[in-house]
């Protein structure tokens, strides 16, 4: 086996028995929980990824397929109990006690994606289907649904929404869920409509509930972008937690990478630059994810440069080589132009592209209630 690799760098530039190591630890931990989206074992998607590339970037590709952190399902569970732990901990540090049973806190999450109830689940909080105990507030979206009652719906709905809301705001700690925050633009617009929800339930219950921001995983980038605008707008009671924190090390193109050697390092940003190039930038789909990234996917999303992948689905903010695929029914090419031809090895299933209609988007129907006029009408119905 390791002939065989070493046949594939031919030019000798990269660390063969460090790659063998780093692909054979890639495919021990998907074979703990496969890869959603993309049959077969790790390594002959490798060397089917390699052939679709120019040999003079092989080197570069075996680098960064290699240093690919893979999170299992078993990873995923157990940093949802440690959460839970970190989250009463910090209480404590704070002089507040919260039950075992999670009564006295709501849980909630930014995106649809069924993270409260596996929460719930695997920590052993009771009662979470029981409305008067735990308010249906799940996610973001739920909080703008009864918002929207409160201010526009008929009396029933109106009188329902309140309750729900005067019970949130009882409580303890809101646990704000998210699997990953690696930017950090899509959790700080998400946070920024909680923590408005929350300061207006407390200025109706003279009670404030305080807020944990929870990631299974999190880069210093998404924990920057958070800390700084809590402390410019002087945002109290947010506190951000996560079970595995991403710093530069694990980021292609910071000075800070530790993932290669500084020679490698360069070899792996010119196939970073070449691929997005002559690959990515063809399909047009992701012309929206390219102008929130300064015009370049070299490095994913913003910019993030990470080798992420969970069994669950691979992240844009990880290197487009691994998640790439000119073969997704829902690519867009310019009329006539040939369709590249690569499938990375994670092929990635996205949950948002192209532009989204702005009268549908959730930033235009938040405009209205975060309005000075809504608010007042919202604070005096909840106060009835």
């Amino acid at each position: 086996m390791t002939n065989y690799w070493r046949q594939l760098s031919t030019e000798a530039r990269i660390d063969v028995d460090h790659v063998i190591a780093g692909l054979h630890n890639v495919e021990l931990l998907e074979g703990m929980s496969k890869y959603a989206h993309r049959p077969g074992l790790y390594f002959p998607r490798v060397v089917a990824a390699l052939k679709q590339l120019p040999r003079e970037h092989w080197d570069a590709a075996l680098a960064v397929f290699s240093s690919v952190i893979y999170v299992p399902n078993s990873f995923l569970s157990a940093s949802m109990q440690y959460l839970w732990w970190a989250v009463r901990t910090c209480a404590e540090s704070h002089g507040s006690r919260l039950s075992e049973g999670g009564d006295d806190i709501l849980v909630t999450e930014v995106d649809q994606d069924g993270l409260g109830p596996e929460f719930a689940r695997l920590n052993g909080l009771s009662a979470r289907l029981n409305g008067s105990i735990h308010p249906r507030l799940g996610d973001v979206q739920r909080f703008r649904y009864a918002l929207l009652d409160v201010l526009n719906g008929t009396g029933q709905e109106q009188a329902h929404a309140s309750a729900q809301l005067r019970l949130a705001g009882t409580k303890k700690a809101w646990l704000i869920l998210t699997d990953k925050a690696l930017s950090g633009q899509s959790l700080l617009g998400d946070l920024r409509k909680i923590t408005y929800a929350r300061d207006l339930l407390a200025e109706a219950t003279g009670q404030r509930s305080e807020i944990y921001v929870i990631a299974q995983i999190s880069t210093a980038m998404a924990e920057s972008e958070v800390t700084t605008w809590v402390q410019r707008e002087q945002v109290e009671g947010v506190n951000l937690l996560s079970a595995v924190r991403l710093d530069g090390r694990a980021q292609v193109g910071n000075p800070d990478c530790r993932l290669f050697t500084n020679d490698t390092h360069q070899l792996v940003i010119r196939l970073c630059e070449w691929f997005d190039s002559e690959i990515v930038s063809q399909d047009l789909s992701l012309a929206t994810f390219r102008g929130q990234s300064s015009d370049s996917l070299a490095l994913g999303y913003k910019r993030t440069g990470i080798t992420l992948v969970d069994y669950r689905n691979t992240p844009t903010n990880s290197l487009p080589l691994l998640w790439f695929n000119s073969l997704d029914p829902d690519a867009k090419y310019a009329p006539g132009a040939p369709r590249p031809k690569y499938v990375g090895p994670f092929p990635r299933v996205h949950s948002r592209r192209g532009e989204e209609s702005s009268r549908w988007s959730e930033s235009t129907l938040w405009e209205d209630i975060l309005s000075a006029p809504s608010r007042a009408i919202i604070l005096e119905r909840l106060n009835v």
